[in-house]
């Protein structure tokens, strides 16, 4: 969707008519959510819980949304379980906590599957290889055509 949140009516209409919702759009840079706390915030969470909200009126059977890696936080055991986190380290982290809370949430009140795939590394066609916090498998990409 276009704009800073997706807001409830945008959702509705999008949700309309369909079984599964993959929501994968966010503000994703952690630096921006360090800069813009209440803009990161408002798009990525507000945006979030309208979709789900809307996903419960057009009766959506299942919500599969983007977590991140970033929620285990500064847990210090290997092997990480998903049970497991420790301190959120950035806003973005928090935010994306938050997603897991509300999912849960709709799952006990409206009966909303919800399906959170917390990502490590993601990479794609336009992804910058050189910026601050760029992801580690375009770096190792321009490493190994280097």
């Amino acid at each position: 969707m276009e704009g800073d949140i997706c807001d409830f009516e945008s959702c509705r209409k999008v949700c309309d008519g369909v079984d599964y919702v993959l929501h994968q759009a966010a503000l994703s840079s952690v630096p921006q959510s360090f800069a813009a706390p209440l803009q990161t915030h408002g798009t990525n969470v507000t945006g979030t819980l309208n979709l789900m909200w809307a996903s419960v009126a057009s009766k959506v059977k299942r919500f599969v949304y983007a977590s991140s890696s970033a929620v285990y936080g500064d847990h210090p055991g290997l092997p990480i379980r998903d049970h497991q986190t420790g301190k959120q380290l950035s806003p973005y982290a928090v935010k994306k906590y938050i997603y897991e809370f509300y999912a849960q949430n709709f799952f006990d009140s409206y009966q909303l599957e919800t399906i959170g795939l917390r990502y490590f590394n993601i990479y794609g066609s336009r992804q910058c290889s050189d910026a601050t916090y760029a992801a580690v498998i375009p770096r190792f990409a321009k490493d190994m055509l280097n």
